[in-house]
């Protein structure tokens, strides 16, 4: 009986010496002697699990809301964006045909006022069908600029400093000059996207409508003016090609192309892959069978080598895959629409 005492003492000793010291210790209380009946320790220490079982449901909660966050990104087939694109582009199209044909004869001679039309040579306008397509290469230069130069530009002026932020952290190394595709450049830009998305409202950046569906947006209005804002230099600058040619173009018709660059843009920048507009310069060579990045006019059709004139509009290309791993491997969804003119390289 003595030895069962002092084994069941013995023990006790390094239960206490053990765990029950550093476990009060560790809590900074002292083991005084009413702490030494064992219930009230074992009470203090149920306690403890209890709050931890709480705390590690809360971090699974966490963990579960992160990913759900990951998985409803919902990524969008190719085959959507070169639809919505092409949409976009019949809608370009359809706009620069109403300008009456007496009209283009008046076109503004300063063929460098935009992107697209920069360095080409005036010579290449001198039809009124060139000259239609250089109404819409005027239109696409606005789009390029003001929509989709960068990630951030459907959110306004205010937004401007996402871009910089973007570009410092992960430098200048590609097409429009934008920093080089990578995981850590894309999650970021994937991340910052959707904070600001949230904020604004997707009704906001597509149609131009106060969102009130989404809690987020409420106290954002600085941000949703700024969107509203962005939207409306847009309209602006393509009424101000328009209107000059065609004082009875119906302005309400623009509204539409609006809404439809900012919906596509909003769909690009909010996928984990890079999806970026690109256009050709002039003079860039084309190969037949080689350039897929290049789709001719029906004019130059059958050139199989040869150098761009001139751009109608540009292309859409895609970095990676829908997880935005892959960002060395590259698609081209929509080729740049051009004029080519053959080329005869010179010899020795």
């Amino acid at each position: 009986m003595r030895n069962n005492n002092a084994n069941t003492s013995g023990h006790w000793q390094l239960v206490c010496t053990q765990l029950i010291r550093p476990y009060l210790y560790e809590r900074d209380t002292q083991f005084t002697s009413s702490d030494r009946d064992l219930n009230t320790i074992l009470e203090r220490i149920n306690q403890d699990l209890t709050d931890l079982g709480s705390l590690k449901e809360r971090f699974q909660t966490l963990q579960q809301e992160m990913l759900s966050n990951v998985d409803r990104t919902n990524p969008i087939p190719d085959t959507q964006f070169e639809q919505d694109f092409r949409s976009l582009t019949a809608a370009i199209k359809t706009v620069s045909r109403t300008v009456p044909p007496q009209s283009l004869d008046r076109i503004c001679t300063d063929f460098d006022n935009f992107t697209l039309t920069r360095h080409v040579r005036k010579s290449y306008w001198s039809s009124r069908g060139r000259r239609r397509c250089f109404v819409e290469a005027a239109i696409w230069s606005i789009l390029v600029d003001c929509v989709f130069q960068s990630p951030f530009g459907i959110l306004g002026d205010r937004c401007t400093i996402f871009t910089n932020i973007w570009k410092q952290l992960f430098g200048l190394s590609h097409g429009l000059s934008w920093p080089h595709p990578s995981v850590a450049c894309e999650t970021w830009r994937w991340n910052t996207m959707e904070q600001l998305v949230s904020g604004a409202g997707r009704k906001t950046i597509t149609l131009g409508d106060e969102d009130m569906e989404s809690a987020e947006t409420k106290g954002n209005t600085d941000l949703q003016n700024s969107v509203q804002q962005a939207r409306l230099k847009v309209y602006l600058r393509i009424e101000g090609i328009l209107k000059p040619l065609d004082p009875d173009f119906d302005t309400s018709r623009l509204w539409p192309i609006v809404n439809q660059a900012f919906t596509l843009a909003l769909d690009m920048f909010t996928q984990r892959c890079r999806l970026q507009t690109m256009a050709p310069d002039p003079d860039d060579l084309y190969i037949a069978g080689v350039s897929d990045h290049l789709e001719s006019l029906q004019e130059s059709e059958d050139v199989k080598f040869g150098r761009v004139a001139f751009t109608v509009n540009p292309g859409l290309s895609k970095w990676g895959d829908a997880h935005g791993k892959k960002l060395d491997e590259r698609l081209f969804i929509v080729p740049s629409l051009v004029l080519l003119e053959e080329y005869m390289p010179k010899g020795p």
